[in-house]
This record gives structure tokens, C-alpha cells and sequence, in this order.
């Protein structure tokens, strides 16, 4: 089973976004909704901005891949 931060069930979250938007709405949503925090952890993480947006991206491009 897929988390979220928080211990929230992702695979629910996919599917009531699913539900409303089709799933490349979903995974927009959630990059819409997690993109800065994401980017600010990498950087907290010690990598520099354009290794942040490339984990960002990568993050969400296997999240679509599930």
C-alpha cells in the first residue's frame, strides 16, 4: 500500500482524484498539491535546485508509473 506523509492512504487519495479528473488529472493534482515541499526537502537534503526539480519530476513520473 501507498503513504503519504502523515501515515494518509495514497492509493485513496489516487483513486478519489482518479474518480473526478481521469488519472493524469490525479498525478497533476498531487504535483500541484506536493511539488514545493518536495523541492524544499531535496534542497534541505543538500541537493542543489536543479537536482530538486529533477527529483521532484522523477518522484511524480513513478507515482504516474504505478
Amino acid at each position: 500500500m501507498l503513504s503519504a506523509v502523515g501515515g494518509a492512504n495514497l492509493s485513496g487519495m489516487m483513486d478519489r482524484s482518479i474518480g473526478s479528473t481521469g488519472a493524469s488529472g490525479a498525478v497533476g493534482e498531487l504535483y500541484a498539491r506536493h511539488a514545493t515541499a518536495l523541492y524544499a526537502l531535496g534542497r534541505r537534503l543538500g541537493l542543489d535546485e536543479d537536482e530538486a526539480w529533477d527529483a521532484v519530476q522523477e518522484a511524480h513520473v513513478r507515482l504516474w508509473r504505478v
